[in-house]
């Protein structure tokens, strides 16, 4: 299933044939350890229930993090995020902002004012750093790394694949997920 989560199909019906195939080998496979074991379980395929999701990438790394509908810095990337399963992002140092002001950041807003925000940028030392603010918290930075580019995952809470506790999705969203959004600013181009 991680397989099918990763691959952008064409239509809904691909994936689901290719669940729905996956499943009844995983079953066929099962099968023998039932019969050792004389476990009485068995998975159905026609009971099988399927939530559809949207998979966001950028395929072209040398373009902008930007709308493509007007070049916009400041965009909705997705409505109703509440139940994302894997957003990672990957930056470069010499592309972000030097301190937290202007930075590039994540937003998913909830109701009520309450908001969860990631910020990226370079700290006084050109580390990159990564700050969280949790619902009417304050910013703060939840981890550094002093690699030219970083890896943020942000529903796992790493950086570069080291747990980042502080970096914790959402935490202290208030409201409905379906009143969540997500929105990314780009950080200004690097000056010399």
């Amino acid at each position: 299933m991680d397989a099918e989560n990763r691959e952008g199909y064409d239509t809904r019906s691909k994936v689901e044939n290719n669940v729905t195939e996956a499943i009844a080998r995983f079953d066929d496979v099962t099968a023998g350890y039932r019969a050792e074991r004389g476990t009485v379980a068995r998975v159905e395929t026609d009971s099988l229930a399927l939530t559809d999701g949207t998979l966001l990438y950028q395929t072209n790394a040398s373009r902008n993090f930007t709308s493509a509908a007007g070049g916009s810095s400041d965009w909705e990337l997705a409505d109703d995020v509440g139940n994302a399963r894997r957003v990672r992002l990957s930056v470069s140092g010499e592309n972000l902002s030097d301190g937290r002001s202007g930075s590039f950041h994540v937003r998913l807003a909830g109701a009520g004012g309450t908001d969860w925000r990631v910020y990226l940028y370079n700290d006084s030392s050109d580390d990159i750093a990564v700050a969280v603010k949790n619902g009417t918290d304050s910013p703060e930075v939840a981890c550094t790394t002093d690699g030219p580019r970083a890896t943020v995952d942000l529903t796992r809470g790493t950086l570069n694949g080291s747990a980042c506790p502080k970096l914790v999705w959402a935490t202290d969203l208030t409201g409905p997920t379906e009143s969540s959004s997500g929105t990314a600013r780009r950080p200004p181009a690097p000056t010399s």
